[in-house]
């Protein structure tokens, strides 16, 4: 029998280029299409912050606080969440004794556990919280608080603080002045009412609290927010607080270093006053 050699002038790079996209288009062809997303999975993911802030007029109730804060989601059901919440406030005095000029006197403990609907834009969520606020190792009279309660939230979704800086890092060289505001509503509600579920003269509190985003340039980047929280009691008054923060973002992929200015313009509740007060700031959000 004869054999038929194949010239090597034949064999051209068109061919060879041929043959390696025909085999790699069949290899897609074959490869199986990504399973749709389930409707029940367990999420376990977590997002959180650490901040700190001073006085610069330290005294005996106000030198240096601490704020710890965590919401972890466990359960997904299409698009509504189950979480679980987590937030720990520790004050701290100075004083002029040998242990040292740190005094933490009081702190504030917050759990909660609410479910939040995810929208395309926006998002509504139910909670249940419990919080309390007291001395720590010591006891100051009249000033022993617990709270229990339930609401509502609603929103928009770049508020939250898992897409807070979702997509954000090296932003490019261009400055950029995006204005996107961000804001929060949250009416709760005390109940129910009398001891051990509540020790406070509120019957209704509402969280109204806004970001805005200033100027971006790179991975820095400013920002204003307004934090505003108002309390219906027993004697049928409205007290409020509300606070001002500038803030200075230097954004990594995911999370963010906060250097932040605060002022507390107005403020005449019963929950760690601080009425007047400037403080200047740090926090890791992510």
């Amino acid at each position: 029998m004869r054999r038929i050699a194949m010239s090597p002038r034949l064999v051209t790079p068109s061919l060879v280029i041929a043959a390696i996209l025909c085999c790699s288009s069949t290899a897609r062809a074959q490869d199986p299409e990504p399973a749709p997303p389930k409707n029940l999975e367990f999420a376990l993911s977590a997002h959180g912050h650490v901040q700190t802030f001073t006085y610069p007029d330290r005294g005996p109730d106000n030198w240096v606080d601490a704020i710890v804060g965590m919401e972890a989601e466990i359960v997904r059901y299409k698009r509504t969440y189950f979480l679980l919440r987590f937030e720990n406030e520790t004050d701290m005095g100075h004083i002029d004794e040998a242990r040292g000029p740190f005094d933490p006197n009081r702190g504030r403990w917050t759990f909660g556990v609410s479910s939040r609907t995810e929208f395309k834009s926006v998002f509504f969520e139910g909670i249940l919280r419990h919080d309390c606020f007291h001395g720590i190792d010591r006891w100051f009279p009249g000033q022993d608080y617990k709270m229990t309660s339930f609401g509502v939230g609603f929103g928009s979704l770049g508020y939250l603080q898992k897409y807070r800086y979702a997509s954000d890092g090296d932003a490019g060289s261009s400055v950029s002045f995006p204005f996107r505001p961000q804001y929060y509503l949250s009416p709760t509600f005390y109940y129910p009412r009398g001891d051990p579920w509540q020790r406070i003269p509120y019957v209704i509190r509402v969280a109204a609290d806004a970001r805005l985003d200033l100027l971006r340039w790179s991975r820095l980047g400013l920002g204003l927010e307004t934090i505003n929280v108002f309390y219906y009691g027993d004697v049928h008054e409205v007290q409020r607080s509300h606070a001002l923060n500038f803030d200075v973002y230097i954004y990594g992929n995911g999370a963010a270093l906060l250097l932040y200015a605060g002022w507390w313009p107005y403020d005449n509740q019963i929950f760690r006053n601080r009425d007047g007060k400037v403080v200047g700031g740090l926090e890791i959000s992510f």
